[in-house]
């Protein structure tokens, strides 16, 4: 299984949850990649990282995970006017291709 180190987003997201030069870091102490609970309150933006993580790995406008929840929304209103950054680190090694 692929497992995301570090995440980082810039430039993304709504007026109440806008992310702006954000990383997270999913590194043990040993930095290898360890599993994660995504977790706020309601309206901190939780579904709006999600939308820009998930639109990594299928940027295709009917999958935006926002849009899911409320038609009227689309996924460029999430991007700034500034060139907007959406990462994942994903180790692989030589041993273990990403797949357990």
């Amino acid at each position: 299984m692929f497992k995301i180190s570090r995440f980082f987003l810039d430039g993304f997201g709504t007026r109440s949850a806008f992310y702006q030069d954000f990383e997270i870091n999913f590194l043990d102490d040993e930095q290898r990649a360890k599993d994660a609970v995504i977790y706020g309150i309601s309206g901190t933006g939780k579904t709006t990282f999600l939308s820009a993580f998930f639109t990594l790995f299928s940027p295709l406008k009917k999958h935006f995970i926002s849009q899911k929840r409320d038609k009227t929304v689309k996924i460029t209103d999430y991007y700034s006017k500034e060139p907007t950054v959406v990462l994942a680190e994903i180790p692989i090694d030589d041993n273990n291709l990403g797949f357990d």
